[in-house]
């Protein structure tokens, strides 16, 4: 995947998962075998599994990347957890200044 994509993805929730080609050949060829297997990505441990197959293989996932995905923050979520320290800049913030809706 190229990076603006893997950024992309992972800031909307999806998984880029990178694997060994073998892994990701094995994986194609059990799912063409068995279009209904199940296949785990997991990004608690970073790893991607088809149990019923034998694979199981890790990926590499920067830790804040991990942590968004496990928390479930897109980029408004992580401004949100700033939500006090915000609104205590906005009242103490110069009248002078504009505000997001313009005055």
């Amino acid at each position: 995947f190229g990076d603006i994509f893997r950024n992309n993805a992972t800031k909307t929730g999806l998984v880029p998962v990178v694997v060994e080609p073998e892994v990701g050949e094995a994986l194609l060829r059990a799912v063409q075998a068995d279009p209904a297997l199940e296949v785990t990505v997991d990004v608690e441990r970073r790893e991607v599994s088809a149990p019923a197959v034998g694979i199981r293989a890790s990926f590499p996932m920067d830790d804040f990347t991990r942590y968004r995905l496990m928390e479930g923050l897109d980029d408004i979520g992580l401004t949100l957890r700033h939500a006090d320290a915000i609104a205590a800049y906005e009242a103490r913030r110069p009248a002078w200044l504009p505000t997001m809706s313009g005055s």
